[in-house]
């Protein structure tokens, strides 16, 4: 029939027709539609109407004429933006991310004060005190991720912004220790939100090659924040030594809270007025509905559009976290090296005051100031990884023809892990020795430096989409807004740089963030937080029963044990992806 493309394949179950490409007879025919750009959306409208219908890719789907979309050169997409609309973001949200870990762990050096105060000398919740903080980060993303998805990134940093506040305050009035951990834990749960979804916002802002040194900024806060919480600014983030401690020793525990609340009250203003919305299946959703009131049309509708209520896609969204963690050895094995890292983070923060005041004999201010060692290591990490993470993935890629893969992320996390355990070893029996305190203090060099190239590295594998079938079977969907897109989940063997940057679902952690990011942090946050929260309940009675030397021993051969796990991944890790799928419906 003139002017009907022939038909080469229909994919009932993709909800999409694949029209063969036109041949030399039928190149001078004229398309049933054409493209228009409306306000920099790449958009399909009809041609004046044939008298004879047509069965095209339109038929197929009236709606899809109105699919709004990101055009070729749209300066309203987020990785468009200028530089410094990009960097100003992104600095804001490090500026959050930096202010909640503060509250883990900076009224740690007063814990004992705080004990004495609520007339308790329970070891181990004087631990639980300060982990419970961190376990409210594994019940937050839970609820942060859905509803990011649903509604966006800004008002979910607004909300929790102003939650993490008035329940900051609250511990700070607390008059006894039951009220003081419910606090603890619901400060956590809002707290949580920019770790949740902040490596998204870097995803919608940075294209594949620039998000490692975006990255390591980011990472300071959950790495660096906690440390300085234990210790005082002075000029610079590594000069901070002892804020809680000295602020206890001053002025009471309670103002370490009002300090914190205070922070977080200037930080919540200034989101308030310069944080723009990056998310782009919230800012489409906003240009259709523009687009609807503007033209009078009400077929217009974002690309990323669902039919399903609100509360199946919640749902939906609520369980694809553990999905995640659970159904992928990628994800589980990455995540259960995070998570141990991070316990053993929090667990020398419950620790290391009552070592050093304990073998070295030192007051709660001058302990804080044992964290320093903490500081310095996170500081020489980020220098080096921050500094080399898009040169090796440049270099790798370069080697392999210009296409980039996810596991050329992983070199420094291969050799830079093997800080962690020869740093325990050397913290503990340098400690049971009672040696000098900078000895031990350099061992927390080592093991924050090694902590910090896990943080970041394990931030770098990425998923593609996929539509998954009700059989089981996939393919590529032509039609993302056809396909819900919770089923639009699967470990890919495509991963070049220019397909990072275009993904229409979220990808693992860093390296092709986008739709889905806020999940997939949530499956690592979730893990790594319930460690988090309960290694250091281990701390004090192990250290009691083994000594600091045998003790840490423990800790650093697990540790060892963990250090294959990218090498295994540098090998096999896209092979695994290739023949890994995981539903997500």
């Amino acid at each position: 029939m003139p002017g009907t493309p022939s038909i080469s394949e229909i994919d009932l179950e993709a909800g999409s027709i694949r029209l063969a490409p036109k041949t030399a007879e039928s190149e001078p025919q004229e398309s049933d539609s054409e493209t228009i750009v409306v306000d920099g959306s790449s958009l399909r409208r009809p041609r004046a109407p044939s008298p004879v219908p047509n069965q095209t890719d339109a038929d197929a789907d009236p709606d899809s004429r109105f699919i709004v979309d990101w055009g070729e050169n749209d300066l309203e997409q987020p990785t468009k933006w200028s530089s410094f609309k990009k960097w100003k973001n992104l600095w804001i949200v490090s500026a959050i991310t930096f202010i909640t870990p503060l509250a883990s762990s900076m009224f740690a050096p007063g814990v004992p004060q705080l004990m004495k105060d609520f007339n308790s000398d329970d070891r181990i919740i004087s631990s639980f005190v300060v982990s419970v903080y961190i376990l409210g980060f594994a019940i937050g993303p839970l609820i942060i991720a859905p509803m990011c998805e649903l509604y966006g990134r800004k008002k979910l940093y607004q909300c929790c912004n102003v939650l993490f506040f008035i329940f900051t305050i609250a511990c700070s009035e607390a008059t006894n220790l039951h009220m003081l951990l419910a606090c603890r834990f619901f400060a956590g749960c809002a707290g949580v939100a920019p770790l949740t979804i902040g490596a998204g916002s870097i995803g919608d802002l940075m294209v594949a090659e620039k998000r490692g040194g975006a990255m390591a900024i980011f990472s300071v806060g959950p790495l660096l924040g906690p440390i300085i919480g234990a210790s005082k600014p002075v000029f610079t983030p590594i000069a901070c030594p002892i804020a809680g401690g000295f602020i206890t020793q001053g002025i009471g525990w309670r103002w370490v809270f009002r300090i914190l609340a205070s922070c977080s009250l200037v930080v919540t203003f200034v989101s308030l007025f310069f944080l723009d919305e990056t998310y782009s299946p919230t800012l489409l959703a906003r240009r259709a509905a523009s687009l609807r009131k503007q033209h009078s049309e009400p077929a217009y509708r974002s690309k990323y559009a669902s039919d399903l209520p609100a509360g199946t896609v919640f749902a939906n969204a609520l369980k694809r976290p553990l999905k995640m963690l659970f159904m992928s050895p990628i994800v589980a094995l990455l995540s259960i090296h995070v998570a141990f890292v991070y316990g053993l983070l929090y667990l020398l923060f419950t620790t290391l005051t009552p070592v050093f005041i304990g073998i070295y004999g030192l007051t709660t201010g001058t302990a804080g100031l044992m964290f320093l060692g903490l500081g310095v290591g996170s500081i020489l990490g980020v220098m080096v990884i921050g500094g080399t993470s898009d040169k090796i993935y440049m270099h790798y890629q370069a080697k392999n023809g210009g296409v980039g893969k996810p596991e050329f992320r992983l070199p420094a996390l291969m050799y830079c892990s093997l800080f962690v355990p020869v740093g325990l070893f050397w913290y503990g029996w340098s400690a049971e020795s009672d040696k000098h305190l900078l000895v031990p203090i350099f061992g927390t060099v080592l093991i924050a430096f090694g902590m910090l190239s896990v943080m970041v590295r394990t931030s770098f594998l990425h998923i593609h989409p996929y539509t998954i079938h009700p059989h089981g079977s996939h393919s590529r969907n032509p039609h993302p807004s056809l396909t819900p897109p919770w089923c639009q989940f699967r470990i890919s063997t495509d991963s070049s740089p220019s397909s990072l940057s275009k993904l229409p679902v979220q990808s693992y952690l860093v390296d092709a963030y986008t739709q889905y990011a806020a999940s997939a942090v949530a499956a690592v946050t979730i893990l790594r937080s319930l460690l988090g929260a309960l290694l250091p309940l281990a701390g004090q009675p192990m250290y009691a029963a083994l000594g600091f030397g045998w003790g840490n021993t423990l800790l650093g051969s697990v540790a060892l044990a963990l250090v294959p796990v990218p090498w295994v991944f540098w090998r096999y890790g896209e092979r695994i992806r290739g023949k890994m799928t995981v539903s997500l419906d």
